[in-house]
């Protein structure tokens, strides 16, 4: 697959300095030979180390075999080297080196193989050169050989090469290896194909067995002119494409090939071309993938390759026009309001059920460290609480018959004891069992999960064979029927004693798991229970009638847990319109992962909530989940999704754990892909209408922000995102990235750059991206629900509630309630004081949030009429006098001073103020010789 590098190159001969992306590509340059058991014969100037003193079978700790690179993660085995100090350099004209130094698998097997040339500096590769062989075979200790290399080599410089099998190849190598340094020029590394950190061993004291073939001069003969043509652009995108040619001639020296590119034709004029990227060193086929063009645009391109001959120019230029962009979003259409993502606590908590670091893994977003590895938290919401089916302790003298095959941590411990009370307050009931699984619930709840409750199986003791892991006979109904009504007070029961005494109330109750399920036998490993439909339907209507008689009518039911799709389909049809007006959540398994009929199932659930509560498989990578994650988005359109259980064992798990011995280890990339969805895509957004299959697409109105997860489940390519057709999208864009297998887990970067509404990103072979883009509109947000004026001395005050969505706020005025508006103001803010007023006039207010889809609704109109203060007037009669002032200035009081020399002390009266039909006044005496002055103030 294609490599991607930043290199700072000089084209000497193409006149430009450029720091580009440039692709290194496998390609056949050298030629590889096995030489069996004879180790080469070294030149004067080579550089060779042939000792296997001391071999490894894990030289310095290394996985040193071929397959490290595909299969480990841990980059291809090689050996670092250094130059001497002939000033001209030297040629490097052949490499070989020993094979056999361990295990061995397949190497007679034809497949194909890399050479892979880097220059080091300290503990990092830059990648250089490669070749490839295809179809090769070799015996285990043979010495292989590449030679027709002909790369000339600076002096006084570290280089590296590795060897590796590619991804879709198979078995291993181990290297041959020698201990005490016997080469003190360098030392064997792991290193990353296409650069970056290499992995050292502590001692530094292993080196290969290898000879470098090195000449003064090109043994090839005198460097000529390279030889290179252009070939047909390819994987257009609005934003992108990828820029093609060959070296058919390396005119004796490979040389460095660099691509121009623009809207115009430069021809062979470096400066005329708007952009160019640097492919380094290529002796054969080579293509460039370039971004940032703009859609339904012509472009050209050339290639001018160059070594010590000088540079030639590929001729003719060629053309391309890139397509328009398609929408990556059907905005007309959307699949409703995300409710959240979940997992089920058993079995897992009810061993690791006290655990507050494991709880803020699942249940929040928050980092948190585990075993070394500091976690981005799922940020679950749903979690779902198991109603548990065993007890220890003896019915009418019968007890309950455990499977010979299900352990202990997964018998769930359930709560009514003995059928002879219902009610929850006697000790026929013990409300203190299964306080680990309740602890986690608690514990989920504090950080903002929402709790599901749901059966496996009833009580055993109504159970037919009383064995809760299922009937004797397959497929056959297991409760006793005389007990269809109390598995569902059992229910009802556990719902209504939580709402009181646990501070829980269930989103929904679901009374069946897989109640179709074959599996569910006497001899199973776990809980289960066979329901046919009748039976559902019966349970089902006994216990909306206890939930409702327990205050819990607002409950909804969820139903049926069906194992697949299709059977979730025909168990739902099997349901009269009564039941299914009793139910509230219709709810599936995954477990028919890309078959099934999601789409009728959608369609058969119209009105009602879908959930899929339960997915799992042992595929570690997450590519299986990120699949059938994408189908169910696609096709069934659920409103919650669940994973089984985070902690399970044999890949199952997101996080890998024994938990029957209480063993925590490390997650699997399944985690971290899972968390591109559930860390983003949140409750109360709307999920899109995505155009494209692979991509998931749901949308903030609140935080205008628009998330995009896409799954690339193939070859590595470039795909293009258009959202041309929203009304307002400015970004900027953060994305994610996992890649399974790899050590790009859950990776933030800021580097995609929106172009006319248009972004390209390079996706690596299966792998997940998530993009959240800023500042999104779809429509303009809704009007102000209320919007109030209040009038004062000389202003009027206006306060609305703010729009979901908005931007900013238009705020108009009119003297009269018909008009004409004009605009007032423009802001941000909720509130606003008019004092450009006239006192005793009315004015009449109007507000229209707005964002970049425009403005939104006016909202309703709102008044006040601004006033001036009120004043007072003194009436004297006799020895006392009056003050008097507006009725209407109720909000005011007298306060008194008897003189106005600064600083001016004014003291407030106590008389209370007597009303008249249209003042208010208060009678005070006369106070001869001593001046009083009053005033009223607001209060």
């Amino acid at each position: 697959m294609p490599v991607t590098e930043t290199v700072s190159v000089v084209c000497r001969f193409c006149g430009v300095i450029v720091v580009a992306m440039a692709t290194l590509s496998a390609r056949a340059a050298g030629t590889l030979t096995d030489l069996g058991a004879t180790a080469p014969t070294p030149g004067a100037y080579d550089i060779s180390q042939f000792s296997t003193s001391g071999e490894a079978s894990s030289p310095d700790g290394l996985n040193y075999y071929t397959d490290n690179y595909p299969s480990h993660s841990g980059g291809a085995p090689g050996q670092t080297f250094t130059t001497g100090s002939n000033a001209g350099g030297y040629w490097l004209n052949t490499l070989a080196f020993k094979t056999g130094g361990g295990g061995t698998e397949s190497t007679t097997t034809p497949q194909t193989y890399v050479l892979y040339l880097f220059t080091v500096s300290g503990s990092t590769a830059t990648a250089w050169f490669s070749t490839t062989a295809t179809g090769f075979a070799f015996n285990n200790g043979d010495w292989l050989q590449w030679t027709n290399l002909n790369l000339l080599l600076s002096p006084n410089t570290v280089y590296a090469y590795a060897f590796s099998r590619t991804a879709s190849g198979t078995g291993w190598e181990q290297l041959a290896n020698a201990s005490n340094n016997p080469y003190a020029g360098g030392q064997i590394g792991l290193f990353p194909v296409g650069g970056g950190a290499i992995t050292y061993g502590p001692s530094g004291q292993f080196d290969g067995v290898f000879d470098l073939g090195l000449t003064l001069t090109n043994p090839a003969g005198s460097v000529a002119l390279p030889v290179v043509a252009n070939s047909a652009a390819t994987g257009l995108q609005p934003n992108g494409a990828t820029l093609n040619g060959q070296v058919s001639s390396s005119g004796n020296q490979v040389p460095t090939v660099t691509i121009y590119y623009g809207p115009a034709n430069g021809g062979t004029n470096p400066s005329a071309w708007a952009d160019s990227t640097t492919l380094g060193l290529q002796n054969s086929t080579f293509s460039a993938p370039v971004f940032n063009l703009n859609p339904s645009t012509t472009y050209y391109f050339t290639a001018c390759a160059s070594n010590q001959a000088g540079g030639a120019w590929a001729q003719p230029s060629l053309s391309f026009q890139t397509p328009a962009p398609t929408p990556v979003v059907n905005l007309a259409v959307n699949w409703g309001v995300w409710q959240g993502w979940g997992c089920s606590l058993c079995w897992w908590a009810n061993v690791f059920g006290t655990r507050s670091d494991l709880a803020d893994i699942v249940f929040t977003t928050n980092y948190t460290t585990l075993n070394g590895v500091n976690l981005p938290g799922l940020g679950l919401n749903i979690a779902r609480y198991n109603a548990g089916a065993c007890s220890a302790n003896s019915v009418n003298g019968q007890s309950m018959v455990a499977s010979p095959n299900i352990p202990s941590w997964k018998q769930m411990q359930g709560f009514w004891l003995n059928p002879s009370s219902s009610d929850p307050g006697t000790t026929n009931w013990n409300w203190n069992l299964d306080a680990n699984q309740r602890s986690m619930m608690l514990m989920a709840q504090a950080r903002g999960a929402s709790i599901q409750l749901f059966s496996n199986s009833p009580m055993w003791w109504m159970l037919d064979n009383f064995n809760p892991s299922g009937p004797n006979t397959a497929s056959t109904d297991n409760l006793n029927s005389s007990y269809d009504d109390d598995a569902a007070i059992y229910l009802a029961t556990i719902a209504a004693y939580a709402q009181t005494n646990w501070g829980v109330t269930f989103n929904s109750i679901e009374a069946f798991n897989e109640p179709h399920g074959s599996w569910w036998v006497s001899t199973g490993t776990q809980e289960g229970c066979y329901f046919d439909t009748p039976t559902q339907a019966t349970v089902i209507q006994y216990l909306r009638t206890e939930m409702n008689n327990r205050g819990l009518a607002n409950m909804p039911i969820a139903a049926s847990d069906e194992n697949s799709y299709d059977v979730a389909l025909s168990t739902w049809q099997g349901f009269n319109s009564t039941v299914q007006g009793d139910v509230g959540t219709v709810t599936t398994h995954g477990y028919e992962y890309g078959s099934g009929n999601r789409a009728g199932l959608y369609a058969a659930a119209a009105g009602k909530t879908l959930w899929n509560t339960e997915y799992g498989e042992p595929d570690a990578t997450g590519i299986s989940l990120a699949t059938n994650v994408d189908l169910d988005f696609a096709s069934l359109h659920p409103t919650a999704w669940c994973y089984w259980q985070p902690f399970d064992s044999s890949d199952w798990g997101l996080i890998n754990s024994d938990v029957g011995s209480s063993n925590i280890t490390t997650p699997n990339p399944k985690y971290y892909v899972l968390a591109q969805y559930t860390r983003h895509i949140r409750p109360g957004m709307t999920i899109l209408d995505s155009l494209a299959a692979n991509t998931v697409a749901a949308y903030s109105v609140t935080n205008r922000t628009l998330v995009l997860v896409t799954c690339n489940l193939g070859a590595a390519q470039n795909i293009g995102f258009s959202l041309t057709n929203f009304p307002a999208v400015a970004g900027p864009i953060t994305r994610w990235i996992t890649v399974p297998n790899t050590t790009t887990n859950y990776m933030q970067f800021n580097d995609v750059s929106l172009t006319n509404g248009v972004f390209q990103v390079a996706f690596p072979a299966n792998s997940v991206q998530t993009f959240e883009i800023a500042n999104v509109d779809m429509a303009p947000p809704a009007a102000p629900v209320s919007v109030t004026a209040s009038a004062d001395v000389g202003v009027a005050n206006l306060n609305w509630t703010s729009s979901v969505g908005a931007t900013n706020y238009l705020l108009d005025r009119a003297a009269n309630s018909a008009g004409p508006y004009s605009l007032l103001s423009s802001l941000a803010a909720t509130n606003y004081s008019d004092t450009q007023v006239t006192n005793g006039v009315t004015y009449y207010y109007t507000v229209t949030p707005v964002n970049g889809a425009g403005p939104g609704p006016v909202s309703a109109q709102a008044s006040a009429t601004p006033y001036a203060p009120p004043a007072i007037t003194p009436t004297f009669s006799g020895s006392q006098f009056s003050l008097s002032w507006p009725g209407w200035a109720t909000n005011y009081s007298i306060y008194y001073a008897t003189n106005l020399n600064p600083p001016i002390i004014w003291f407030p009266l106590t008389n209370q103020p007597q009303s008249s039909s249209t003042n208010l006044g208060i009678f005070l005496p006369m106070t001869n010789g001593v001046p009083h002055f009053y005033r009223l103030k607001a209060n």
